[in-house]
């Protein structure tokens, strides 16, 4: 045993689960931690950004594109209140992080004291498990339950708060063996629900496999094309499963559903005779308010709380679902019975693809005047990236860009704040993404409307010197908005149309590189800047007019019903 300060002991058990940096924005209540955080400045890296969200949401991008839990810190009051966006973002879309908050010194808790508002209270329906820090004895024991919540429970955000006159007092640790988060995961499954289930894939003569993010793991691939080889599956991803098939991949149909979801995926999803959904991703994104559900069986595999609170559409088996896919294989393996090819089902997608690439191709002929084609830049832009690329979206119609002509190829090569639908995350996120995967193109895809909220981590990017590509998509509105009021609300335009400053000379004010592309002549010679070395921002002048190809009739159904 050794007696250290407790801020020591904390740095040193993120050290010792391989936690390699925090990110954080710096006050009172957490000054003594990052005293600490100083003497291990070799081991674990602090990353300032300028507001918490970004925090948060650059941990929450480390933990998509690596699988490994990753840390923030923030200020109590109302550093933690900017942080709460982030928190929901990364509970809705399952990630891992910790959170590591400042407290008000105990004395004064519970007194309306300055910075003090209810963290515990406030952030409870945003993480799986907040712990309060009431005394040094109480550390170590609640530093590991955390950590074993983080690294085991459902993926969901961990709050550590810790009051400040407490940081530097003194605990005892095991130095050889802390924090101890011994844990053995039960990895059973039912053998007659895998049975049954292997027994109707094989019966079926239309299957889909629907990969939600709860299986999104790099080594989930070869389960999930042996699935669909064995049974003569097609695949359909969650927008947050994006990566765990190769997007050109015979079997990989791709998303489904609202936002992004393309019609060849819907139409093969309204077309199923069988769908077998590993994760929590049958949901109201996948069926536009559950409004496209087919008609026939559904079987959702998932141990996620939220898939037995939705519509009772479907069949839940609750179990692992990585766990239930890799025996499913492992059965049919084992199985001397074939299933028959089924030709038709082949032609049915076939044609679904095919009419989806077609129209595809005639959005990249579209002309506008004084705006770019953003069909034909995002095409070309594709074509020249990398496969491993890592592709960020934000929120609004630009993230169909992002669907509609950017592949995803490899593990972790998308992200966006998809099931909170919450804009600010895409900027944040890339810091995260580009810190974790030096070796990987970062694209950050964001719309004008958002881009000024999360403006301020422009400054990281430049501090930390990361090659972050970002693209803000600029057509002077919110667009989601201003279409439903064309549309729906007999064009009363209210409140939807934007003014905006130069981006490219805001980038540069920042010591960043920016241009500007308004024309489709410039496209070729942007896409070279943009591959060049070293961050740059591109202002991409577009038309409000321009609607990228996406499910229209679900669309309005959704919003009707």
């Amino acid at each position: 045993m050794v007696e250290i300060k407790l801020s020591e002991a904390l740095a040193r058990g993120l050290i010792n689960l391989g936690i390699k940096r925090i990110y954080g924005v710096i006050g009172t209540t957490v000054l003594n931690f990052y005293d600490a955080l100083y003497e291990y400045k070799n081991e674990i890296k602090q990353i300032t950004v300028r507001k918490e969200n970004v925090a948060i949401s650059a941990a929450d991008a480390e933990y998509r594109t690596t699988k490994k839990p990753a840390a923030a810190v923030v200020h109590a009051g109302g550093g933690f209140l900017n942080s709460l966006t982030g928190l929901g973002i990364a509970m809705k879309d399952r990630s891992r992080l910790l959170l590591i908050t400042g407290s008000v010194k105990r004395r004064l808790k519970n007194t309306d004291s300055w910075l003090e508002v209810d963290q515990e209270g406030l952030s409870k329906a945003l993480n799986l498990y907040h712990y309060y820090v009431e005394s040094p004895d109480v550390f170590v024991e609640k530093f590991e339950k955390a950590m074993i919540d983080l690294f085991y429970g459902n993926p969901k955000p961990v709050v550590l708060e810790i009051p400040e006159d407490i940081w530097d007092k003194k605990i005892n640790i095991d130095e050889n063996n802390f924090p101890n988060i011994s844990y053995e995961k039960e990895e059973n499954v039912n053998e007659e629900d895998v049975k049954r289930v292997k027994e109707e894939i094989l019966k079926s003569n239309k299957p889909l496999i629907l990969v939600s993010n709860e299986v999104n793991f790099e080594n989930s691939r070869s389960y999930i094309y042996e699935l669909s080889e064995i049974t003569d599956s097609y695949i359909l991803t969650t927008g947050n499963a994006r990566g765990i098939c190769e997007e050109d991949h015979p079997r990989c149909i791709g998303r489904v559903g609202y936002g992004g979801g393309s019609l060849y995926a819907d139409n093969a999803l309204k077309s199923t005779d069988y769908l077998l959904v590993f994760g929590e991703g049958f949901d109201d994104i996948t069926t536009y308010g559950f409004n496209l559900t087919p008609s026939e069986s559904i079987v959702v595999i998932s141990n996620d709380p939220s898939s037995e609170l939705r519509p009772s559409y479907y069949e839940t088996i609750k179990a692992d679902p990585l766990v239930f896919l890799k025996e499913l294989v492992n059965q049919l393996k084992r199985d001397t019975k074939n299933k028959k090819i089924n030709d038709q089902w082949k032609k049915e997608i076939e044609k679904y693809k095919n009419d989806w690439d077609n129209l595809i191709k005639q959005t990249l002929k579209r002309k506008y005047r004084d705006a770019v084609n953003p069909a034909l830049f995002f095409s070309k832009l594709n074509d020249a990236l990398k496969r491993n690329r890592i592709i960020i979206g934000g929120q609004g119609t630009h993230v169909l860009y992002t669907y509609d002509y950017m592949k995803v190829y490899e593990f972790g090569g998308f992200m966006a704040a998809t099931n909170l639908g919450s804009m600010g995350f895409a900027l944040p996120a890339a810091i995260g993404a580009k810190i974790s995967n030096p070796d990987r193109e970062v694209i950050a895809i964001i719309g004008d409307g958002e881009a000024l909220m999360s403006i301020e981590a422009l400054q990281t990017i430049k501090d930390e010197n990361l090659d972050v590509k970002i693209i803000i998509v600029n057509d002077n509105s919110y667009r989601v908005l201003y279409l439903k009021q064309l549309i729906n609300k007999s064009n009363r335009i209210y409140g939807t149309e934007l003014n905006n400053p130069d981006f490219a000379k805001l980038a540069e004010s920042f010591g960043i590189r920016g241009i500007k592309i308004s024309r489709d002549e410039e496209i070729d010679n942007s896409i070279k800047e943009i591959l060049a070395n070293g961050p740059i921002v591109v202002d991409l002048i577009t038309s409000r007019d321009d609607m990228p190809p996406t499910n229209t009739e679900m669309v309005l159904k959704m919003d009707q019903t």
